[in-house]
Formats: C-alpha cells, structure tokens, sequence
C-alpha cells in the first residue's frame, strides 16, 4: 500500500487518534501493565494502585512478558521457545533461560541468562537475527529484566545477587561489557525485582516478585520511589503497552505538549504495519527522538534516521 493510500486512511482512525491522546494525562506515571505469575497467571495491573484485572493464562512458565502494539502478548519457555500468549507456533531461540522479552517495532529484544547474550527476535521471519554474547561484568549476578531506553537506544538490565539484593546494570554493546548503574532498593521482603520495563514516556518502572510491589526506577542512579504493593503474586514478567505514550523524543523542548502527542499518534496510525514490512514514523519533523533502527537489528543496530523505514 502506498503511503498516499495509508493517509487516506487517517479519517477512519481519528477516533483511535483521539482515544489515543486521551492516554496521555492518565499513563504517564503509573500505567495499565501486565503481570505474569509462577503459577501462569497473567493479570493487567494498574501500577499505580495494583488493582488487578484477571487476563489469559500464559500457556508456559515464563520469565518474560512482553506486549506489541496490538495487545499481543508474548512469553518465552525455559528452553528459548517464543509463542504469543494468545496462541499461534512456538518459534525456537536457541537461547536457554531467556530472562526477558522488550518489544520493539519489528520484534523482540531477548537476554539469555544461562549465556548471558542479548538478541533478536524478528517476527517477520521468525529468526534470530541479532545477537551479541556479554564477556564482562556479569558475572555473580541473576539477570531477570532487559529493557531499552527509547531516547538513547541504550540496554539495562535488571540483576540480583539474591533476595533484596538488586542492581541495575546498563549494557555497553561496543565491547560487550556490563557496568553498575546502581542499587534498587525495595521492602518486599526475601524478594528479587522480577523485571524492569522502560514505559513509551522514558520513565523506568521495576516490579519485585513476590508482593508485586511496583517501583519508578532513576535509570541514571537506580534509586527508587515506591509506587504500589500487592498480594502474594510471585510475579516474573512485566509488559508495558507500547501505545500508551509517544517516546520520550516527543516531549522535547517547546509548547503544545497535547498537540505534539496528537499529532505523532496520528503518525503512528496511519503509517502502521503493511504486508512485507513496517512504516514507523513515530518521531518527525523538530520533535524527533533518537532511537536505535530496532527491526534491521543485525545489520544496522545503531542507524538513526529521521523517518525510519523497513521495507
């Protein structure tokens, strides 16, 4: 489809235009998220309340959670198979112990702990397309969250050293190495932080593993502000929605904050999925962000472009 097409197509989808500014006073500090549990239960939780709202099962103990633009829900088996939560084909990894999932558009970023490598998932073609195996400052520590900051493309993990012993850990990709951003410190007690997810709006937010308790992240120092507690969960993957927010890039100096919203809603709207490929033009124009070129991971990780196409 032509992009002359898709924009005809943006008077049908004002209303999701709409609907979609209108979350951006409600999510920014504390978002509708989505919470996977030992016991395969999946719950959407409002962090900021921990209220809680019963969701489908994950179909396998998973480590991982992560949501795509269409409120699928993905989560990864012990042994690196990938499935949606929703049903569909088990794609194999070949990763052991996957962490973590982070969608981005184009696919999912992973990290397996047993080899402590960060990779690609491409859903297009379900394969492995990007991967990199970490060589230092890793080692002693559990790695059980990744996520990327939009802004700046940069990875962070979350990582312990036993319960309420937690770090969080900023991933140098240059020379595969790990380094201490600092300490997250929580009272659910003989509780790790299960994950950590950068929301839409930059903000980091961590979630520990038994109380669910629900922690905004410095992700320059680690120091955390308490957010929410809930009940015995044993909570092990967090997903946010990415529709929630645009990336930080939008919200860069100058007026008409509603309006810079609106408008890359828009965007995102009507230039969305077409068969063979992606046309994601979030961030146009003098409100563009930085971010990495997510979908190409194993051929350009770090192309930035103005108005980034995979075709």
């Amino acid at each position: 489809m032509e992009e002359a097409q898709v924009a005809l197509m943006a008077p049908k989808r004002f209303v999701r235009s709409v609907a979609c500014l209108s979350l951006v006073g409600t999510l920014q500090a504390a978002p509708d998220v989505w919470s996977v549990s030992a016991n395969l239960s999946v719950f959407q939780v409002d962090a900021a309340t921990n209220t809680e709202t019963p969701f489908i099962p994950s179909p396998v103990a998973s480590d991982s959670l992560a949501a795509d633009f269409s409120g699928v829900l993905y989560v990864a088996s012990a042994a690196g198979g990938i499935q949606a939560a929703q049903g569909g084909p088990v794609w194999n990894t070949g990763y052991l112990n996957i962490a973590d999932l982070y969608f981005v558009t184009g696919g999912l970023w992973g990290f397996s702990d047993a080899s402590d490598t960060l990779f690609f998932f491409d859903l297009n073609s379900a394969s492995v397309t990007y991967s990199l195996t970490f060589t230092s400052g890793l080692s002693g520590y559990t790695v059980t969250g990744v996520t990327r900051q939009p802004s700046t493309g940069e990875f962070f993990l979350s990582a312990n050293t036993g319960a309420n012993a937690d770090f969080l850990l900023k991933l140098d990709v240059n020379t595969a190495s790990a380094s201490m951003v600092g300490g997250m410190t929580h009272s659910d007690p003989g509780s790790p932080v299960s994950d950590i997810e950068f929301l839409p709006d930059g903000s980091l937010l961590a979630m520990t593993w038994y109380h669910r308790h629900f922690l905004q992240v410095n992700p320059a120092s680690g120091a955390t502000t308490f957010l929410s507690a809930g009940p015995h969960r044993d909570a092990t993957g967090l997903a946010v929605d990415p529709n929630a927010l645009p990336e930080p890039g939008t919200w860069a100096a100058g007026v008409g904050m509603v309006g810079a919203a609106a408008f890359l809603c828009w965007r995102r709207l009507i230039l969305s999925r077409r068969a063979g490929g992606v046309l994601d033009c979030r961030n146009g124009g003098s409100l563009r962000g930085s971010v990495p070129f997510e979908a190409e991971a194993g051929a350009s990780l770090f192309r930035r472009d103005d108005e980034r196409r995979v075709l």
